[in-house]
Formats: structure tokens, sequence, C-alpha cells
């Protein structure tokens, strides 16, 4: 959108305020039900349903107005302002009507002024393209799409990070396996969450407790099992590590304004909402009341919202743009309990939940106690630091890894750890490097594995063994049992993590590289570690100009075919085992050591 566009819209914006020449402001934080029994709003027009429902929500459901307006006040002069100033100009024009200026419902007359202050924010939507597909501005549209995108635009737009905190959570995963822990960076999440459908299976549609395992630090460190490891990488069909860790999402900041989509489910939404305990939570503010709900059948969108009273109580309003002139009914007798509350309130035929709202008591004093509660409860129980630029796991026995030990799975925005005991699992008897340096290395060691007198009675051959000084106890998958005290050459071994107990590198026929990555468990530890061995599949054919990368294929455990003696015809199939100074590599052809 061009600049001299969005300024258009801007100045459209401001000048629907009729605060040049109207003092009095429609002040809806409190009520007088004896004088008022409906709200002025958005008259429908040309489907226009999604927005006024939102827009009528989003107004009344904060109920402090002085918060959003502190949050962009330094963007009246901008020549960029945010998204959320245009939202900001929109609710403040609306505002600055006096209730008492509208003829009402009896008079059978739309608003006119409320219907071109809705029409101008939605062609600024349409403009920005944000939270709106493809289509005229006449189309049925997402109810709050537009909402999440105008609080988080998104790197085109300028951003205005304090009202994303206002309005959007922050979530935090932390991936707790064996010996390894990975932590994502803190995502900001949109402000209107959708609840997935396994959410409302897993927790039997109560959303109290749900929202219990994201904010109280008792439910939060249950964590939910894994099938598989992280480590792994699903476009080549490898799997590093055959663990089933444990991940632990929790929100690490809530917004004052709290947004949900039930995604058709019923659940069961309370009155209110503790994020800590009732005694904290009544101390602090850190309480969250159940202030607004959007029902649809499909089609069209109707709301419900709660607004405090002169005398301290609530009162229930319903709009429904299409009804009574555009104009918010009271219900009376209402109550949050009997309207807003529980899993299928009462609503006309066809109807059914489709977004409900809370709000957060205590405002931003209280978002402040509860990042200050959940970061000492998260250090403690997890031992993880939400106070630095990026998480950190504070645990004193594993160290960070360096990202090129993590390149075969790392994700995006992560950092992991490992444990520094589990660190010495791969045990190397004999120190150095037993690979060629060069391609000239390479054809040497290729010309030298002619093993000498082939006719070499097969009694005679050498077992896979560890060095004769050494007392690791073997106990490899290939069937040697050893504690390590046998005649014969050098070989790499590997520690599992669960006994302790030894497997030759050379024996982990489906290797991909030199060293072990991740833990390891042995075939005793693992009963089902062959049958999840995957194969990476070949994607393409190796090129000659590719020969460098044979010195790196040339470790324990890897297959070749190979001559006895330079003058045979045939190959046969060998298995490296180790290397050796004298004869540069260590075979096995047929299972016996050569």
């Amino acid at each position: 959108m061009m600049q001299n566009d969005k300024n258009a819209v801007k100045k459209e914006l401001e000048n629907t305020s009729p605060s040049k020449d109207v003092s009095r402001e429609m002040k809806t934080s409190t009520i007088d039900t004896k004088q008022i029994s409906e709200i002025p709003s958005f008259p429908w027009k040309d489907q226009s349903c999604w927005i006024d429902t939102s827009l009528d929500a989003v107004l009344n459901y904060y109920g402090d107005w002085k918060d959003f307006e502190s949050l962009v006040q330094n963007e009246s002069g901008a020549a960029k302002p945010s998204p959320a100033y245009y939202l900001y100009l929109c609710l403040q024009s609306r505002r600055e009507w006096s209730i008492s200026e509208f003829s009402g419902s009896a008079s059978k007359q739309k608003s006119l002024k409320l219907m071109k202050l809705r029409d101008n924010f939605r062609q600024l939507l349409f403009q920005f393209k944000l939270g709106v597909t493809a289509g005229p501005m006449n189309s049925h549209q997402p109810v709050m799409a537009w909402f999440s995108a105008v609080i988080s635009p998104g790197k085109f737009y300028s951003n205005n990070n304090a009202c994303r905190d206002y309005f959007a959570a922050q979530k935090q995963c932390v991936w707790i396996c064996d010996s390894h822990v990975r932590l994502d960076g803190p995502r900001h999440l949109p402000a209107c969450i959708e609840i997935s459908s396994h959410l409302f299976q897993k927790y039997a549609g109560n959303f109290k407790e749900y929202f219990r395992s994201m904010t109280n630090i008792g439910g939060i460190t249950k964590g939910d099992i894994q099938e598989i490891c992280w480590r792994k990488d699903n476009a080549k069909g490898e799997v590093y590590c055959s663990g089933r860790p444990k991940l632990v999402e929790f929100f690490s900041k809530l917004p004052v304004l709290f947004t949900f989509e039930p995604n058709n489910a019923s659940w069961d939404f309370p009155k209110i909402l503790y994020p800590s305990t009732q005694v904290h939570g009544k101390s602090t503010g850190l309480i969250y009341d159940l202030v607004g709900r959007i029902f649809t059948n499909g089609n069209h969108f109707i709301s419900r919202y709660v607004l405090p009273t002169a005398g301290g109580r609530h009162a229930i309003f319903t709009y429904d743009g299409m009804k009574s002139c555009g104009y918010s009914q009271l219900e009376p007798q209402g109550t949050v309990d009997k309207l807003l509350a529980g899993p299928s309130p009462p609503v006309p035929s066809g109807f059914y939940s489709h977004i409900v709202m809370y709000r957060l008591q205590g405002g931003p004093a209280a978002q402040n106690q509860y990042i200050s509660m959940q970061t000492s409860s998260v250090l403690k129980s997890l031992n993880v630091d939400l106070t630095t630029a990026f998480p950190t796991y504070m645990n004193s026995k594993f160290r960070q890894m360096d990202p090129s030990e993590i390149t075969l799975w790392r994700q995006a925005r992560s950092v992991e750890y490992c444990s520094i005991i589990q660190q010495s699992k791969e045990t190397k008897l004999q120190s150095g490097s037993f690979l060629p340096q060069n391609i000239q290395d390479v054809d040497a060691a290729i010309e030298t594995i002619t093993i000498g007198n082939y006719n070499q009675s097969i009694s005679d051959l050498v077992s896979s063994s560890p060095g004769p000084s050494d007392s690791a106890h073997i106990l490899c998958r290939c069937g040697i049992e050893s504690d390590g005290y046998r005649a014969g050459f050098e070989q790499e071994i590997v520690e599992c993590c669960e006994c302790g107990r030894f497997t030759h590198l050379a024996c982990l026929v489906n290797q991909q590289t030199e060293k072990v990555l991740g833990d390891f468990y042995c075939h005793i530890c693992s009963l089902d570690d062959l049958a999840n061995q995957i194969l990476p599949r070949r994607s393409q054919r190796i090129q000659l100009k590719e020969a460098l990368a044979l010195q790196k294929n040339l470790f324990p455990g890897k297959c070749a075919l190979i001559k006895l003696d330079i003058k045979d015809v045939y190959f046969y199939r060998a298995r490296i085992l180790a290397y050796n100074k004298v004869k540069k590599l260590s075979l096995s052809v047929c299972g016996k050591e050569l």
C-alpha cells in the first residue's frame, strides 16, 4: 500500500472523530441500567457482521481505556504509525459520541456515522491486507483474524511491542530427554489463540484444567511425553536418539486481554480463572474475569459482553447488528453464570460459541506479578532462567552445545544442552585421527587393503576386542563379551547411557557419521533399537568431483568391497573395524577379522 493511501485512511479516521465540536464522551465503563437499556453500535451492512461484532467486543471488553491510550500515545505524530494506532483512532472516535446523541432503536434509524466509521476501518484492513482474505470489501471474513494481525502485523509494518504484550500471550517450550535438553526461544502467540481439538480431548473440555496446565507450576512440570526425540531428520528419515522426551509448555507472559477460539468445541469456560492460586490472585489482581463471548451459526456473528453498573454489579448486553438497528440490548436479570459461562450458554437456535474473552483484573501490574512469579518458579523447578536475552539452562551438570554439534537436527531459534557426565559415552582407546588427510592418502589406504596371505588359517584370525590394557566391559551386539584384557588390535567403543557397558563402534553398521550423535543405548537396554534403525535414502548419485568425501566415510562400521590380493578377480564384502598404523585399516570379511 502506498504511503499516500495510508495517510489518506489515517486522515479519514481522524476526521470521523467528533472531538472538534463534541466535548462529551460515551463512557460505558459504568452503566446505569435504570436509564440505559441499549447501547448504540454498528448496524449491519454488506456482510459486515464479522467486523461489527469484533470491534464492538474489543471496545467494550478491555474495560480501561487509559491503558490502551497510554500504549499508543507516542505514535500520534509518527509518519508510519503501527496498525494498532489506527485501531486506537477508530475506537477513540467511537467513544467520543455520547449515548444521548443517538436516537435509539425505537426510531428505526440506523446510525450513519457509526456505519461510516466502521467502513473506514474495514477499508483500512483491506488496503493494509491485515488479517483479511482475498475478495471484495463486502466479503465474509474471519471474525478475529484482523485483530491478531493488527496487534502483531509482521516485519512489513511498524510494530507496537507494548500493545502486543498487552493483548497477546508469550509461550515457552522446554524439551527434556534422557541426557540432553532443548530450550526454544520465547514465542509471541496471536492475540486470538485457537485451541486445538486434541486439547479438548485431553482435558475433556475442562478449560480451567487446560489453563492451569499452562500457568501453574504444578501442572506445567508434568509436561507431555513425546513419541520420538527431536534429534531426527524427517526429510532423510534419520533418527539420532531413541529416547522419548518430555515437552514442557507454559505461558511465560500473560496479556491483560486474553482471547480464545475454541474451534467449534464445547469447552466449559468458567466465570473466573486463577493463573496461580485463589489467595495469591485476590491479593495481586491476578484473576481473569469472563467478559465477552462471540457466537456464530456459520454465516452470521452475534456477541454478548459484560459491563459494570453504577451499583457495582454486572450488566449483560447482547449485540446483533441485524437487529434493533445495531443497538446492543440489555439482558434483564442476566448474569455471567447464566449467559456467558459454561459450555453452551443459551443462544438463538443454530448458534454456537466461537470466541471467548477474559480480562485480567489487575491490569499491567498483575501482568508483572505473573512474570515475577513464573520466572522464580520455572528457575526452581526446571532450572531454566527466563530473565536472560535467550532462556538459559542453569543445571551445572549440563553444558550448552555448539551449533556445529547439532547440525543434523537443529531447530530454528533453539539452544541445546547435554550432560557433561554422559559426554564421556564415546571412549576412544587410541588417541589421534585414523583418517587419511588427503586424497593421495586415500589412494594409498585403498591400495594397502591387501591384507597379506589370504590363505591364513581362519583359526589364527584375531577376535574383535579392546586393547590389552583396557578393562572396559564389552557386551556387543556382535556377540563378543569380555573384560577388555584380550590380545588384538585396538577398536573404538561407545558406552551405553543406561547400563554403562560398551559396544564396538564398528558393529553399528547403520551409523552414518564417524561419531555417535546423541545418546546411545545398547541392544540390551533398547530392544527395539535395531528394528527402529532407518536407513537414509540416497537422493543422488555420487559424483567423481566428490571423491574427497571418501576419506570422511572411512570409519568403523562402514562396509566395502575389497580384494584380498591385488591379483584377485573377485571382491569380498568387508567391514571396517579400526584403524591400524601398520595396515592402515583393519577389516572383517565374512564376520572374521583380517
